[in-house]
């Protein structure tokens, strides 16, 4: 009887950890993992289902000479057609409409991978945080306002923002209000002058 061959694979960390031939630098290799996993998001929602939780863990590499990649864990993954559950998608990458409370959809995906994508170019999480508030804190001052249609719309919007739209965070105490200026200069300053200019 033939045993059972288990290859191990490892997360993908950074775009350069892959060997880097002559013939291939940190762009193609790039490149090539945004392709690959965004034929497998194509296969998925194609089927219909939303992966849900598309982090850097689950995306593995399958062969560094070969540069694949391979999406995993469909664990929390669901049809578009399902009641769609409220709690969907690890912080760092969970997109604003899962945050607000929005009817959600495989556009969900696109946005994980776009923060993925971002973590591998930089070696940094896009979006760090420590609480929901704060995610959507670093979203705005990185990427700019979220739509006030959004906001009317969320069923959870009065858990980030007061009617006047201005983010806040509750803690056991009292309100803390971000500001979210304040926040974009510091993320700005803290940025190496090199990451500033990726478009």
């Amino acid at each position: 009887m033939p045993r059972l061959q288990v290859k191990c694979c490892k997360p993908i960390a950074h775009a350069c950890d892959f060997t880097v031939s002559p013939t291939y630098n940190c762009h193609d290799i790039l490149q090539s993992i945004t392709i690959q996993c965004l034929e497998a998001l194509q296969f998925l929602h194609g089927l219909g289902l939303i992966h849900c939780d598309l982090k850097p863990e689950n995306i593995l590499v399958k062969s560094y000479s070969r540069c694949e990649v391979k999406v995993i864990d469909l664990g929390s993954s669901c049809f578009e057609t399902d009641h769609l559950c409220s709690y969907v998608q690890s912080r760092s990458y969970r997109a604003p409409e899962v945050i607000l409370g929005l009817s959600y959809d495989k556009k969900i995906d696109i946005w994980s991978l776009g923060c993925i994508l971002a973590e591998l170019c930089t070696g940094n999480v896009l979006f760090q945080n420590d609480s929901s508030a704060t995610l959507l804190a670093r979203v705005i001052g990185i990427i700019g306002p979220i739509d006030q249609g959004m906001l009317a719309k969320g069923h959870d919007t009065y858990k980030y923002f007061t009617k006047n739209h201005m983010l806040y965070e509750r803690n056991q105490m009292s309100l803390c209000y971000i500001n979210v200026a304040t926040l974009a200069c510091a993320l700005s300053d803290a940025m190496p002058s090199w990451k500033r200019s990726i478009p």
